[in-house]
């Protein structure tokens, strides 16, 4: 019996009957063997940096600058993943939603 062990092996209206799901794996086309199919995991992350207390409780991608709010603090960072404060916010908990007014190209 042949049996497919590639993808999702269901995804069901109920997340508790249907569990199992690929994440971070890619197929791929072998060109010899039994199957045809094979997957491969993604590479890994690279730690980019540290930004304050945390938690990470929203974040933008404007333009090339990325933004984010950790704990109650605000900041843009760097593509070499140093954080320069931009901001306090007055909360410390819950999550934030970041937009740009899309006018005069977000500035």
């Amino acid at each position: 019996m042949r049996l497919s062990l590639l993808g999702g092996q269901g995804i069901d209206r109920f997340t508790d009957n249907s569990a199992q799901e690929t994440i971070n794996w890619y197929p791929y086309t072998a060109s010899g063997g039994k199957s045809k199919l094979a997957l491969y995991p993604t590479p890994g992350l690279t730690l980019l940096g540290d930004f304050g207390t945390g938690p990470i409780r929203g974040e933008i991608n404007y333009n090339g600058t990325y933004f984010i709010v950790s704990g109650s603090a605000f900041y843009e960072v760097t593509e070499t993943g140093n954080n320069i404060p931009r901001g306090v916010l007055n909360t410390t908990t819950g999550r934030c939603t970041l937009a740009d007014n899309g006018a005069n190209n977000g500035q």
